[in-house]
């Protein structure tokens, strides 16, 4: 949910998450939705939660702009290879790629 008043953006877990008082808090279990796994959980076995949540974010707004999932296995994200496909989306014709993937992807 995004709230237009603060910019405050909140995802909604249904359970799966921890509650931190410590953004930089690590992680070394991961217990969300697959296809949001921060690359760094992959590389190094754990991850930061405000970073963890910032890529959440990016892929959840790919999903919204394109209609599709950004990657489609731990190898595409491990190699940040995202899937494009020209002309899906109905935004796809006002944004240019290269600068949704630095907005919406931390690396």
């Amino acid at each position: 949910m995004y709230d237009r008043t603060t910019g405050q953006v909140t995802l909604i877990d249904f359970g799966c998450g921890e509650i931190t008082t410590d953004p930089h808090q690590t992680f070394s279990s991961y217990m969300g939705t697959p296809d949001y796994i921060p690359p760094e959980f992959f590389h190094h076995n754990e991850y930061e939660a405000e970073a963890a949540t910032v890529w959440s974010v990016g892929c959840i707004a790919f999903m919204m702009v394109f209609g599709y999932k950004p990657f489609y296995s731990k190898k595409d994200i491990m190699k940040y290879n995202i899937t494009m496909d020209n002309g899906t989306g109905s935004m796809c014709k006002l944004i240019h790629y290269s600068n949704l993937y630095s907005i919406c992807f931390v690396k």
